[in-house]
C-alpha cells in the first residue's frame, strides 16, 4: 500500500516549528550561560557575547512567533511568556536613568567613537562630534589611508593637542598632552597612555583598542587593562576604548574595585552601544577612578558607525580631595 505524502502546508509547517525549536535552544543556552558561568571560560565564551539579554529576548520573541504559526500553540505562549522576562532583563540591566547635570566651567566632556572608517563618509560624523563640543575626542578605527595628512588640524581647530596612535586611533584636545607611552601594541591590541593637563591637575588617560575576535582570550587582555589601571589609581584617571568586551563580563570584576563605568553610575538611556542599527552589546567603554565624578553620560544613537560614541562630563578632583 503506497504512504501518503505530506503536502507543502505540513512540510513548510515542519520546517518552521524546527526553526522555532533552534530558536527556542538558543535561548536556553543564552539563559544558562548567563545565569551561570557567563563568559569565565573562553569555550562558552563566544555564547556568552552574541547571546545578550536583547539577543535572547530577540530569539524568543520569534520562536514564539514560529510557533504560532506552526500551530503549536502552548509553545508560542511560553516562549512569548520567556520573550516577555527576558525584554524586563534587558529593562533593568541595560536602560539607567541618573539624572544628567548641566554642563559648567568645571565639566570635562570626553566623547570616544569608534567611527568603523566612516563608511557613509565623514560629513556626518563631524557634525555628530562637533555639536558636542568635547574638551577630549577619542576616535578609533578613523582610517588614515582615507584622510588628507591636515584632516585632524583642518576639522579640530579649537582643539590644538593631537596625536595620532596605533591602530587607527586619534586623540584630540583642548588640554596639553605629555608623556604618552604606547605600553603594548600587537595583534592583541592596544594599551596606551598618556597625561593630559586639565587646569592645575594632570589627569590619566588610557586608551584601549581590542581585538574583536570571538574566540580572543579576553581575560588576558582585561587584565592588562587592570593591571595598568592599578598603576594609575594615585591620580584622577580614566579608561576609553572599544574593548570588543561586553560590560557585564565578570573580567570586569576585578577592575570595578577601583574604577567605576561612567555610564553605569551616571548614565540616561540605553546602555548598549553595538551593532547599530539594533544594538545589543555594550562593548564601547568609558571608565572613571575615584577623583573623578560622572555628572553626566549618554550614548549618542547614530547611522554613521556601527557604534554609538559615548559622551561624559566628568569633574575632576584633587588628589587631595580624596
Amino acid at each position: 500500500m503506497p504512504t501518503e505524502q505530506p503536502d507543502n502546508s505540513t512540510i513548510t509547517s515542519r520546517i518552521v516549528v524546527a526553526a522555532a525549536r533552534v530558536c527556542s535552544i538558543a535561548v536556553s543556552v543564552g539563559i544558562v550561560v548567563r545565569l551561570t558561568v557567563q563568559d569565565r571560560y573562553p569555550v562558552l565564551a563566544a555564547a556568552f557575547y552574541m547571546l545578550s539579554p536583547a539577543s535572547i529576548s530577540g530569539f524568543a520573541a520569534l520562536a514564539a512567533l514560529l510557533f504560532r504559526v506552526g500551530r503549536k500553540r502552548t509553545s508560542a505562549g511560553r516562549m512569548a511568556f520567556v520573550a516577555l522576562a527576558c525584554m524586563a532583563w534587558v529593562a533593568i540591566s541595560m536602560f539607567h536613568f541618573h539624572s544628567q547635570s548641566q554642563r559648567t566651567s568645571e565639566t570635562v566632556r570626553v566623547l570616544f567613537w569608534n567611527v568603523y572608517r566612516g563608511p557613509f563618509g565623514w560629513e556626518s560624523i563631524l557634525h555628530s562630534i562637533h555639536e558636542e563640543n568635547a574638551d577630549v575626542v577619542v576616535v578609533a578605527e578613523y582610517g588614515p589611508k582615507r584622510l588628507p595628512p591636515d584632516f585632524w588640524r583642518h576639522n579640530f581647530p579649537g582643539h590644538p593637542y593631537r596625536i595620532l596612535l596605533p591602530r587607527e586611533v586619534a586623540v584630540v584636545s583642548k588640554y596639553p598632552i605629555h608623556d604618552s607611552e604606547t605600553i603594548h601594541h600587537s595583534v592583541r591590541g592596544l594599551y596606551h597612555r598618556l597625561m593630559l593637563s586639565i587646569g592645575q591637575q594632570d589627569v590619566s588617560l588610557m586608551v584601549c583598542d581590542l581585538p574583536s575576535r570571538p574566540y580572543h582570550r579576553r581575560s588576558e587582555s582585561i587584565q592588562r587593562v587592570t593591571e595598568m589601571a592599578a598603576g594609575m589609581q594615585g591620580q584622577p584617571s580614566l579608561i576609553v576604548g572599544d574593548m570588543n568586551t561586553p560590560v557585564d563580563s565578570v573580567h570586569f570584576d576585578e577592575l570595578r574595585s577601583s574604577y567605576r563605568n561612567a555610564f553605569e553610575v551616571g548614565g540616561f538611556g540605553y546602555h548598549a552601544t553595538w551593532p547599530m542599527p539594533l544594538p545589543v552589546l555594550a562593548i564601547d567603554h568609558c571608565w572613571v577612578s575615584r577623583h573623578i565624578d560622572v555628572v553626566a553620560c549618554r550614548i549618542k544613537w547614530t547611522v554613521s558607525s556601527d557604534h554609538r560614541p559615548v559622551v561624559a562630563d566628568l569633574i575632576v578632583g584633587t588628589t587631595a580631595d580624596y
